[in-house]
């Protein structure tokens, strides 16, 4: 409440303060430079889209859990954002919770070896000069292997 002074005495008068009720929407609009990749569920790219995200919303003072919750869903793609819309931590409107939500849901804390053509060729020098002495040690090759063979189709797809 504002207090003014009129010519005619000391009449108080309201001043309602304009406060924008949706901060949220002076973040940068997708594939503006400034505004992180779309998020499309990929495990590897949650940790570098919640980085962004968060940056822009210190830059641009949002600090209100509700606020960056809606923030968030512009960034994402249709079906993640329809998932993160029935998540319990963001219908609360608790961000710290909805983060922690999307890391769970998306694997976002896992880490897989990656595994390279380069790393592969190495692998089967490696192992082609030596002999396998029991079933445990072929096992173990095995799998490698076939990580490899699964990264290796999964890039090309």
């Amino acid at each position: 409440m504002v207090t003014a002074t009129t010519s005619t005495g000391t009449t108080p008068t309201t001043q309602a303060t304009q406060t924008t009720s949706n901060p949220y929407i002076n973040l940068p609009v997708l594939e503006h430079r400034q505004a992180p990749k779309k998020y499309k569920g990929r495990h590897r790219d949650l940790d570098r889209f919640l980085y962004h995200y968060k940056h822009l919303c210190i830059q641009y003072n949002i600090t209100d859990s509700a606020q960056k919750c809606l923030g968030l869903l512009p960034y994402c793609s249709d079906e993640v954002a329809k998932t993160i819309e029935n998540l319990e931590s963001f219908i609360q409107k608790y961000f710290k919770d909805l983060v922690k939500a999307l890391r769970w849901l998306y694997d976002g804390d896992r880490k897989k070896a990656e595994y390279y053509t380069g790393n592969l060729e190495e692998f089967t020098n490696k192992w082609g000069q030596t002999y396998i002495q029991d079933l445990e040690t072929q096992k173990v090759s095995k799998g490698i292997y076939q990580d490899c063979q699964c990264t290796q189709n999964c890039r090309t797809s």
